[in-house]
């Protein structure tokens, strides 16, 4: 019999704004998140980057960037792409934003076969995340 999955969601946590956005969460999944593991391949600057994207798109109003798509054309989430090989897939779930996917972009385009796998990782974290926080 297969163990079942155990879910939580971490809590980025920015000080002193007031946010459109309620909450901003790291997705894991057994212990272990891509978007934590991706973080870690980072220099100190790319992850301030990151974080500073991530919170302009939580406390800014219909933020736009060149480095954020907040939907992708066939899917429900988004994508952060702060420099040109690697992505952090995101989705909004109400008032909340969830960071859920990492990938290094290797060749041109990632293809639909990954996106799809992402999109089924996307449900998951959907489904575990209203369960427990609406």
């Amino acid at each position: 019999m297969r163990k079942a999955d155990e879910y939580r969601f971490e809590e980025l946590q920015f000080k002193d704004t007031v946010y459109p956005i309620k909450q901003v969460f790291i997705a894991v999944k057994n212990g272990r998140s891509a978007v934590l593991e991706g973080l870690k391949c980072l220099s100190e600057n790319e992850v301030k980057e990151i974080k500073s994207i991530i919170k302009k798109m939580a406390s800014i109003e219909n933020f736009r960037s060149p480095k954020v798509k907040w939907r992708m054309s066939k899917y429900k989430y988004g994508e952060i792409k702060p420099k040109g090989k690697r992505i952090f897939f995101f989705q909004k779930c109400g008032d909340n934003i969830i960071l859920f996917g990492y990938r290094l972009k290797k060749k041109k385009s990632l293809g639909d076969k990954v996106y799809r796998a992402l999109d089924k990782e996307r449900q998951e974290y959907e489904r575990e995340f209203e369960r427990y926080y609406k």
